[in-house]
């Protein structure tokens, strides 16, 4: 399997026990796929992380915001500019922009119907260097389709940096040409989960099976080899 470093200098723990605290971490019963959630890249999964709810507390806010700001500043540090992805990314990308004291951009996901019609907003400068923030990264197709809107506006990502990212191998493919970094990923949070007795070890035995091979676990038929994981580690 491919190596990762998509936490990178990344206070994975801390990130995730923030994201416990805030209950963003939601859990079905493993045993029962009626129960799953399903993901927007569609798998259908005993966990399901909703981001939008540290956006609420405010401490868990600023711990998440002061995370990407120091991830950004080690892994980006020439970034010009930061877009945040619709819809979840946006906020995040405005308040790391704010901390970083740079220009903020979004992407939408889809041109507007009036007005001006623009994806990009506002329009960065031509031959300006980003960093793209997003709440969570799976399959990667929404994050590539945004980079290709950039690139159609004379812009470069420097690279991707989100809250979460599950380290599929599809997603490394699809963003093979630009470096993507995460805050945290699905094993620390199954860790923060059990030390906060959210879980019980058995539970946390099968989330962590089911993370080996979400397809398989939750009885679809993909493509062969499309949403293995790539081993995420702390470096």
């Amino acid at each position: 399997m491919l190596s990762s470093s998509l936490l990178v200098g990344s206070p994975a723990a801390e990130v995730a026990h923030c994201l416990i605290e805030a209950d963003a971490y939601r859990i079905a019963d493993p045993a029962r796929p009626d129960t799953f959630y399903r993901w927007k890249c569609g798998i259908s999964a005993p966990s399901y992380l909703d981001c939008r709810t540290a956006v609420a507390d405010p401490s868990v806010r600023r711990e998440v915001v002061d995370a990407f700001v120091r991830s950004a500043s080690l892994n980006f540090p020439h970034a010009d500019g930061v877009v945040g992805l619709s819809e979840s990314g946006i906020g995040w990308g405005m308040l790391v922009a704010e901390a970083l004291d740079l220009p903020a951009h979004f992407v939408r996901k889809e041109a507007k119907r009036h007005g001006t019609g623009r994806l990009v907003e506002p329009p960065p400068a031509a031959h300006r260097e980003v960093l793209v923030i997003d709440d969570l990264v799976a399959s990667g197709a929404s994050v590539e389709a945004a980079l290709g809107h950039l690139a159609d506006c004379g812009v470069r990502a420097l690279g991707v940096l989100s809250i979460a990212n599950w380290g599929f191998v599809e997603m490394h493919r699809r963003l093979a040409g630009c470096p993507v970094r995460a805050l945290t990923s699905y094993p620390q949070l199954l860790a923060a989960a059990l030390v906060h007795q959210q879980i019980t070890t058995r539970t946390a035995a099968a989330l962590a099976r089911f993370y080996t091979d979400p397809r398989g676990e939750s009885r679809q038929e993909p493509r062969a080899g499309r949403h293995a994981l790539v081993p995420v580690a702390v470096r």
